[in-house]
């Protein structure tokens, strides 16, 4: 089943998408436990940023903000994936950075990862080129 990283805490703006895939999540792992007697094997895959059509790196379609996040490979992601489920792995969380979110989420308070992400969206908005050019521009970049 094909699950994400924002199934892990509630991310803002994405409320709807974040809550959709935290019901997969659950749902994965019921299901897992519940027909894995019977050998049937059911893996929940939780990437992060994937270059899909969907999705495509570096075309503008999505925020500055997720551009500077790693982005993983469709192909390579889908054939490891097969490889945990035949092993019977029940959770797959590809790419380090990922990894850490996912354990980070267990681990902080949702507060905290809420201020994590908004040091994030500061970070990303002060290193982007556009906003450099803004500020030695003159132009407010607020």
């Amino acid at each position: 089943m094909t699950c994400s990283i924002s199934s892990f805490t509630p991310v803002p703006n994405q409320a709807v998408y974040s809550a959709s895939k935290a019901y997969v999540q659950y749902l994965s792992r019921a299901l897992h436990e519940e027909v894995r007697k019977r050998g049937i094997r059911i893996l929940m895959m939780c990437p992060g940023n994937m270059d899909t059509e969907m999705n495509p790196k570096g075309q503008g379609r999505q925020s500055s903000r997720i551009n500077m996040l790693p982005f993983l490979d469709m192909n390579v992601i889908t054939e490891k994936s097969l490889e945990m489920a035949e092993r019977g792995k029940a959770v797959y969380t590809p790419g380090i950075f990922y990894k850490f979110y996912k354990v980070s989420s267990k681990l902080l308070p949702q507060a905290t990862a809420f201020m994590w992400q908004k040091a994030l969206r500061f970070w990303v908005r002060s290193s982007s080129p556009s906003q450099k050019r803004k500020k030695r521009s003159g132009i407010s970049c607020r």
